[in-house]
């Protein structure tokens, strides 16, 4: 009965009927607390209540009830500590372990709360990289070491930590850069290359290193430009564009002209009705540097 709730509910949540999947998550979660009660040493219902709390942490988080995700990613991850003390050599479950800490990462990025999201990511990191040590060809958890290495250097750069962050984002590149390299059709590494390629440079510009900056910003372009021209649809691919232009023009590199590239590229979506409030907000700010420029 448990799985048909699960199943009901990540179909309602695919639908965005939040309150309909939270129901369903919801009922499922009492029936495996319940089974789990009535058996405690039995380690899988203690996985299913796990997986239920964090089924219903997921809606709550997109209901920005932020307190009470908080609290049911929380009550997730003490139920997948216990699972996975129980069985330290079960990959499923010390993958569990690293999943639940990174997304409890996520949220406390999302609600300020630096110092704990970093000890959550580099727990993570920890059973993540023991994980891709025992299996180096699984390349799923390689790159979610290289992802994890950014999600640190985010939290260190909030922390104006810069050299540190640059420190963590430079082990990201040269994983996504490898698997990249082995597997280079795959376009969603060449994107991974291009935004840590951007971030490195952004910690580059704030340590005084404008330089080094720079290259790493113009192999961002190159990679934008390949992906852009490739798939002129794909609108995240556009936005990267405009962005890899927007971070050379604050170098003043070629200033003018990346600035009325980027605000193009903006406009294009905008008529198409795919840019979020946010997004022509930059379009406004865009058009207001190249009319201060006296070139508009």
């Amino acid at each position: 009965m448990t799985v048909s709730y699960l199943r009901i509910g990540d179909i309602l949540l695919q639908q965005r009927l939040l309150n309909e999947a939270l129901a369903s998550y919801r009922a499922g979660l009492a029936i495996a607390e319940r089974l789990a009660a009535n058996d405690p040493r039995n380690i899988n219902w203690l996985r299913d209540v796990a997986i239920w709390h964090d089924r219903v942490a997921r809606v709550l988080e997109e209901q920005e009830h932020y307190a009470e995700a908080l609290e049911s990613y929380r009550k997730s991850l003490a139920m997948t500590e216990r699972v996975a003390k129980a069985d330290p050599a079960n990959a499923v479950w010390q993958r569990d372990l690293a999943l639940a800490y990174s997304r409890l990462g996520d949220l406390l990025v999302a609600r300020s709360l630096l110092k704990e999201a970093l000890d959550a990511f580099r727990a993570s990191l920890e059973l993540t990289e023991r994980l891709a040590g025992r299996d180096a060809s699984n390349m799923s958890l390689q790159r979610d070491v290289a992802v994890l290495y950014g999600r640190i250097a985010l939290v260190l750069r909030s922390q104006k930590d810069l050299a540190q962050a640059l420190a963590n984002d430079r082990k990201a590149l040269a994983i996504f850069e490898r698997l990249c390299a082995a597997n280079p059709t795959d376009t969603v590494l060449q994107r991974d290359v291009l935004v840590s390629h951007n971030n490195i440079g952004d910690a580059l510009v704030g340590l005084g290193k404008a330089d080094e900056a720079m290259t790493h910003y113009r192999a961002a372009l190159g990679i934008a430009e390949r992906l852009a021209a490739s798939d002129q649809e794909n609108v995240q691919w556009q936005l990267d564009l405009a962005s890899a232009h927007l971070h050379l023009a604050v170098m003043n590199d070629d200033r003018i002209n990346r600035l009325r590239i980027a605000a193009e590229i903006l406009r294009k979506l905008k008529a198409a009705g795919k840019l979020t409030a946010q997004q022509e907000a930059l379009l406004v700010a865009v058009e207001a540097m190249i009319a201060q420029s006296g070139a508009g």
